[in-house]
């Protein structure tokens, strides 16, 4: 049996800690821990020597890992710690309509409840967005959650499932059903109520629509002024590629690619056009020396360094010496780039190496952190996630080129 004191002592610091955020870095840590914990590459993917290549990683990469996964549990408590708040609020919101009142527990249990939907909410919204990030963890293993992912991706898409967050959110806020014929006499007392506080501090209604409205219009007008200064004035035309690897020329329609479909109708199309060696590595050399393999020497994905140490004489070697600057910007499988010196003068390309792979593997079982770090911030937290083959973000992607 516990002491009195002792029971005191824990009631008092259960009271103490017991938070809707800490409800919510609990969990959200506890979704990170097992999703670390998932089972490795099977044997489909590395083959019959998986388990001797994971035991390998493991006993190589032990520190990698374990740094990676306190990062992990880290950045998982700091987002569990904001949706836990976000539900505490929510939860009072409800609660302040309803004027009901709650007990401790009641709250972080109510709170837990409305953090698991927040979480599952924000994982269905990005498997609506990015569906191939979500393939292993859902569609792949059939099943309800495949049909979980079908739903989300092809059912309803990004805005169905916006529709469906805002339905559940003006239902949970409505409260309990009983109240809800109160609710229009309630809501023109909060907005008579808000008029009042607003015009006891001498700002009238009407004013505070137009400051508002101005500023949109200020922030509109900037934008426009700051991308028209930004551009340069050269007499000398720019020189652009766009590629995209493994791609099938007849997936580029218009319903697809609009813009791109509308420019090959403009320019010059090529329904016929044939690589010498079908790799990424080879087929960049040659686009930008004109050589074949043969002549350029490149063959492989993983050529030797007396092969990538000669002078190609590319391309942008030659835009360089006429005056241009020459960049190159890639997310997946543009780690070539850094590989192999074509006279790019700035390379901002991810790298690759198995202690990157180790990276991308740990990350790629995250799903329940992938909806918020698939982005310029997870991204600035864990760069390798711009090395993931699922993870690719156009708009993420077109920004750092138009930088």
């Amino acid at each position: 049996m516990l002491r009195p004191g002792v029971v005191r002592w824990v009631r008092f610091t259960a009271e103490k800690i017991a938070r809707p955020w800490v409800v919510g870095a609990l969990y959200l840590v506890l979704l990170a821990l097992l999703a670390v914990g998932a089972s490795d590459e099977n044997a489909q993917t590395l083959g019959a020597h998986a388990e001797a290549i994971n035991g390998f990683i493991r006993a190589r990469y032990s520190g990698e890992i374990f740094r990676l996964v306190l990062a992990i549990t880290t950045v998982a408590a700091g987002i569990g710690a904001l949706i836990g708040a976000a539900s505490g609020v929510l939860v009072a919101l409800r609660d302040r309509g309803a004027s009901q009142t709650r007990s401790r527990v009641s709250l972080l249990a109510h709170a837990l409840l409305v953090t698991i939907v927040i979480q599952a909410w924000c994982e269905t919204l990005a498997m609506a967005t990015t569906p191939a990030l979500y393939v292993d963890a859902f569609y792949a293993r059939g099943g309800l959650r495949r049909t979980v992912q079908v739903l989300a991706a092809d059912a309803l898409g990004p805005s169905g499932v916006w529709a469906v967050g805002f339905l559940l959110l003006a239902v949970y806020l409505a409260g309990p059903l009983s109240i809800w014929p109160a609710w229009p006499d309630r809501f023109r007392t909060g907005i008579y109520g808000l008029r009042a506080q607003i015009k006891s501090r001498g700002v009238p209604v009407t004013s505070v629509f137009f400051v508002l409205f101005a500023l949109v219009m200020l922030g509109s007008g900037s934008r426009g002024i700051a991308k028209a200064a930004d551009a340069p004035a050269t007499k000398k035309p720019n020189v652009l590629i766009l590629a995209a690897d493994s791609f099938r020329f007849d997936r580029l329609t218009p319903r697809t690619a609009p813009n791109l479909s509308a420019l090959a109708d403009r320019g010059i199309r090529f329904d016929r056009a044939y690589v010498s060696l079908p790799r990424t590595f080879p087929s960049w050399t040659t686009i930008l020396t004109g050589r074949h393999p043969h002549h350029h020497g490149i063959r492989s994905m993983f050529p030797r360094w007396e092969d990538r140490a000669k002078d190609f004489d590319a391309l942008p070697s030659r835009l360089g010496r006429a005056g241009y600057q020459t960049s190159v910007v890639s997310d997946y499988a543009g780690d070539i780039f850094g590989r192999i010196d074509l006279g790019f003068q700035h390379v901002d390309t991810p790298t690759f190496d198995m202690r990157e792979l180790v990276r991308q593997r740990a990350l790629e079982r995250e799903t329940p952190l992938l909806p918020y770090l698939n982005g310029r911030v997870g991204r600035a937290i864990f760069p390798v996630l711009r090395e993931l083959p699922d993870a690719s973000a156009p708009a993420l992607l077109a920004g750092d080129a138009l930088g």
